[in-house]
């Protein structure tokens, strides 16, 4: 159709087999014409790849959609059983991201007075890191590849690496925020230079970013972000936790009530609408919040955050520090719910139980 279309004088864009078939006659080229021809040739490449994958996954359908259901119900050694042997890059991601997950959750479940089970988890990390490089030699990796790689990495300590290959994850695939937050992480702010970027994806990790400082351009990047996007959920949590961060409680308390009407099923930045109900001292809403979290779903951090904030405005610690230590439980790389947990812990005089919490958070983010 293409060669039709040229013919009858169209500008029609050549098929990749037109693309291929053409450069395997080229004539000599100018320097410049020849750092093009280069930079077409490996975008050849990569569509010729992008199509390998395209098709190793079609011929693993089946077999992709009963490990994505067993993952969903997190059965995840038996999703990663079921996924042996696959060759494409979805199911060698969702077989390796099971494994990651159930050596995570082994751990959580053991506690760190299993050294057995913390060894057993540490040896499946370093396991699965030592796959995910060798499939990463091999160029058998796609974006959401790069970023369980950046995990492992991390997972086993070796944080300039995990930050290298979370730069390559993002510039993979740009919309994947899982992939910024944890460069986030890893590059703080300093995420936004080593990283070329420059969708809308950007401005909402500069404008999360730089919630909380006060210098930086958070109002140029939030608008840039609203332009693109509208004022929708996310931007208008944007706003209230910059009024929050700011000390702004009244006009951020007004805020979150805005996305709590907007959507009232949404427990995320519950927690943080319940830190301002607490300065402010407002039990009254604060009540009301914690009713409504729990009606949506007791067990999500969140949740539990949030009651644990009423207890602790009414006075009642030991309660306070039980929801904390819920949260906690629920999700452990939740430092928020680890700060939480240090403070009310310090109010019982529990100085060792303290400590430990926070320095949960300090290996969570090495910068808190």
């Amino acid at each position: 159709e293409a060669e039709d279309t040229q013919g009858a004088g169209s500008k029609a864009t050549p098929t990749l087999k037109h693309r291929l078939r053409g450069a395997a006659g080229r004539a000599p080229q100018t320097p410049s014409a020849a750092a093009e021809g280069e930079a077409l040739e490996s975008g050849d490449n990569l569509l010729v790849e992008e199509e390998k994958w395209r098709q190793l996954d079609a011929s693993e359908r089946d077999r992709l959609a009963l490990g994505k259901s067993l993952f969903d119900v997190r059965e995840f050694e038996r999703a990663a059983f079921m996924l042996q042997g696959c060759r494409g890059p979805r199911a060698v991601f969702l077989r390796l991201y099971a494994r990651f997950l159930n050596s995570e959750r082994r751990a959580a479940e053991a506690g760190e007075g299993s050294s057995d089970e913390s060894s057993g988890a540490a040896a499946a990390v370093a396991e699965i890191s030592a796959e995910l490089v060798a499939l990463d030699a091999a160029g058998g990796l796609d974006g959401l590849g790069v970023y369980l790689l950046a995990l492992a990495l991390k997972a086993s300590g070796r944080r300039d690496e995990a930050r290298d290959a979370c730069v390559r994850a993002v510039r993979a695939f740009e919309c994947n925020w899982s992939a910024w937050q944890l460069l986030a992480g890893l590059a703080g702010v300093q995420a936004a230079a080593v990283c070329p970027a420059t969708g809308w994806v950007r401005h909402a990790f500069l404008a999360q970013a730089l919630v909380a400082e006060a210098t930086g351009d958070f109002a140029g990047h939030v608008a840039a972000l609203e332009r693109a996007v509208g004022r929708n959920g996310f931007v208008m949590g944007l706003h209230a936790q910059r009024h929050y961060r700011m000390r702004e409680y009244e006009e951020a308390a007004r805020e979150f009530a805005a996305l709590q009407e907007l959507d009232p099923f949404r427990l995320e930045l519950s927690d943080a609408h319940s830190h301002v109900l607490h300065t402010i001292e407002d039990r009254g809403r604060l009540a009301v919040l914690a009713q409504r979290c729990a009606a949506v779903d007791r067990f999500r951090p969140e949740t539990c955050i949030v009651i644990g904030n009423y207890y602790s405005l009414r006075g009642e610690r030991d309660k306070a520090a039980g929801y904390f230590r819920r949260a906690v439980q629920l999700d452990g790389a939740c430092r928020e719910a680890w700060v939480l947990l240090g403070h009310e812990l310090i109010e019982l005089k529990n100085t060792a139980g303290a400590v430990d919490a926070y320095r949960h958070v300090t290996e969570i983010d090495a910068r808190d």
